[in-house]
């Protein structure tokens, strides 16, 4: 339970805060659009409805709870941010391979994600967030920064230091990872990542590379709902390949195994469990019979 307890706290922490923050921003928007408030009141629920799904308000919910969310993590102990951002051991050509190699594995995930076709919950919310500024910075800077805080930094790093097998901790983690975004057709994608960002965090032991990659990701899915708007979710790989899908799932995702193997044999191993350092034995001394010092 020591291994898993925290992590499972950080977890419900995350969902936590998300609520309260929407709550209070619900509360605000209330008291700021009283007239809405009012039709509301008299049945007519529809300007108020509009007012909650302003890309405005979205964003700076996201913005905020990522915010208090990374502070209460550094609060209850589960990172730190001098180890969390430090580059220490990161090289270029290795960061390139990490990647390239994240690349291809997201690629072979998201043709998996479109030939699956689960139902997207929250579509009309992140298309109308890629348009608003604050939404972009929601979407692509914080939300990317925190969510690596909490599942790789805050949980997958508590469970490694507390001495859970790596691939148990990696998959614990991203298990818990494509759990937190509670859209169907999320879940699925962010597993996946999930294993692939917890790989790269696990051989850096801090999530500057994990970060970027991230950023990277959810960037570019910001760009192409800004440029295509609503048409950008019609645009699926799958139907261009056609079917090509499943070989070049099995294509990317291979590549994806081969790099991180090569990233893994160009990184140094970390000792996230310290072993206690014995003291040296100290030697007693021997026993003696008070006879010996009586001189004859």
């Amino acid at each position: 339970m020591k291994k898993i307890g925290k992590p499972i706290l950080a977890f419900i922490l995350f969902l936590f805060i998300q609520g309260i923050v929407s709550v209070l921003a619900g509360v605000i928007a209330l008291v700021t659009h009283r007239d809405a408030l009012q039709s509301a009141m008299q049945g007519d629920g529809t300007a108020l409805h509009e007012i909650v799904k302003q890309p405005t308000l979205l964003g700076l919910t996201l913005i905020v709870s990522s915010i208090v969310t990374i502070l209460v993590i550094k609060g209850i102990g589960m990172m730190s941010f001098k180890n969390a951002f430090c580059s220490k051991g990161i090289t270029l050509p290795n960061s390139l391979l990490a990647i390239i190699a994240a690349v291809t594995g997201i690629a072979a995930t998201n043709i998996f994600s479109e030939m699956i076709d689960l139902p997207n919950i929250i579509e009309v919310q992140i298309t109308s967030m890629s348009s608003n500024i604050w939404g972009i910075l929601a979407i692509s800077l914080f939300g990317p920064i925190a969510e690596e805080v909490v599942f790789r930094e805050g949980i997958l790093g508590h469970t490694l230091r507390n001495g859970m097998k790596p691939w148990a901790a990696i998959c614990f983690s991203a298990l818990l990872f494509g759990l937190i975004h509670l859209n169907p057709a999320q879940i699925p994608f962010a597993f996946c990542v999930g294993l692939i960002l917890g790989f790269i965090y696990y051989r850096t032991g801090n999530i500057v590379l994990t970060s970027i990659i991230h950023i990277i990701n959810n960037s570019f899915s910001c760009l192409l709902l800004y440029l295509y708007g609503n048409k950008a979710n019609d645009i699926k790989m799958c139907d261009y390949l056609g079917g090509a899908s499943i070989p070049c799932i099995v294509i990317f995702a291979a590549l994806c195994i081969w790099l991180l193997i090569i990233f893994k044999k160009k990184t140094q191993d970390i000792a996230y469990v310290t072993e206690p350092v014995a003291e040296p034995a100290t030697e007693e001394p021997a026993d003696t019979d008070d006879n010996q010092n009586i001189t004859e």
